[in-house]
């Protein structure tokens, strides 16, 4: 079958507001419909690029979107100013969460072998965490001491949990955790992390001393939590979930009150992210199309690629129907 390379799915251009403004943007990967969504603060939305199976979304120190596509084994950076190119297509293999730490180095869990690998500003990847350590990992996120934090299935031959693992690489136990299947892992402004169960319907908070409790659960019909997936905390403390199997985004106050911020658009939402405002381009130029260059053509077309058999998203153990 023929692919198509539509000139507005290959080329965005990219506007922020002023830098005091708070990062009011919401990104979604829409993995049901390979589309990366964004949302308002009133909830609209709007498509931002089609990308063949999108998962983990983060943005830069400078406000530059990454958006892993966990098909295409590709790494795609939106710059803030100029087209979009591919930053990373080498040493990934089922790309999930992504995550930077201080100095813009670039972290993704690769679902596909259970490692995470490590990419400098400049897209040269290292091995962080090597295969064999841990086990059945696609969260993860990071602290303000550049710890970064991973839900694993196993770990050194047991039962892993919410792990940390130093900027040197040592990997321990931070907590263990009710639900399974984690998905999600986010930090609120007092250091409380928190973990998305996408087998149990259920959100607990882990305190900064590892003390865990259940912040939200799903009253047992989805209307709350409904195969939770990614987490993102706005200026306000108030959470985001990306409800998978609902295809909603909830909203969560501290207090616990959960409403559903945005439906529109959404087909199996993964993973989320605030960030500066995006706008793309219309229809470019013959002269456009050319300066994009090879790697982010490549980035595309290996994004609308799928794995033979693929069909859904398959999360650690846990095989859609």
């Amino acid at each position: 079958m023929k692919i198509g390379l539509p000139a507005s799915a290959i080329i965005s251009i990219i506007t922020a507001g002023a830098t005091s403004a708070p990062a009011a943007t919401l990104y979604v990967s829409s993995y049901g419909n390979d589309s990366i969504l964004k949302f308002q603060e009133d909830g609209t939305s709007s498509i931002l690029q089609t990308m063949r199976f999108p998962t983990g979304v983060a943005f830069d120190s400078t406000g530059n979107l990454y958006v892993a596509s966990q098909t295409g084994n590709t790494i795609a950076k939106f710059p803030r100013e100029g087209i979009w190119s591919g930053f990373a297509s080498t040493d990934l293999s089922g790309p999930y969460g992504l995550v930077f730490d201080k100095a813009n180095n670039l972290y993704a869990v690769n679902g596909a072998i259970s490692t995470i690998e490590k990419f400098s500003p400049q897209g040269t990847p290292s091995a962080f965490v090597p295969p064999g350590v841990v086990g059945g990992q696609s969260a993860i996120t990071i602290d303000a001491a550049d710890n970064i934090y991973i839900h694993a299935y196993l770990f050194a031959g047991s039962t892993g949990g919410v792990l940390r693992v130093t900027p040197s690489g040592e990997v321990s136990v931070f907590a263990q955790t009710t639900g399974g299947g984690a998905n999600g892992l986010a930090f609120d402004s007092k250091s409380n992390l928190y973990v998305a169960s996408f087998s149990d319907n259920i959100i607990e908070k882990i305190t900064p001393s590892g003390t865990t409790s259940i912040f939200i659960s799903d009253p047992g019909d989805g209307s709350v939590l409904n195969a939770p997936f990614g987490l993102a905390f706005d200026n306000s403390d108030n959470l985001y979930v990306a409800n998978y199997g609902g295809n909603t985004i909830e909203k969560i106050t501290q207090d616990g009150t959960a409403s559903v911020f945005a439906s529109s658009g959404l087909s199996n939402p993964t993973y989320l992210a605030f960030g500066p405002d995006i706008v793309a381009v219309p229809e470019p130029s013959a002269f456009d199309l050319f300066s994009i260059g090879l790697p982010a053509v490549l980035t595309y077309i290996g994004s609308r690629r799928p794995k033979p058999g693929q069909t859904s998203l398959l999360a650690p153990s846990v095989q859609a129907t």
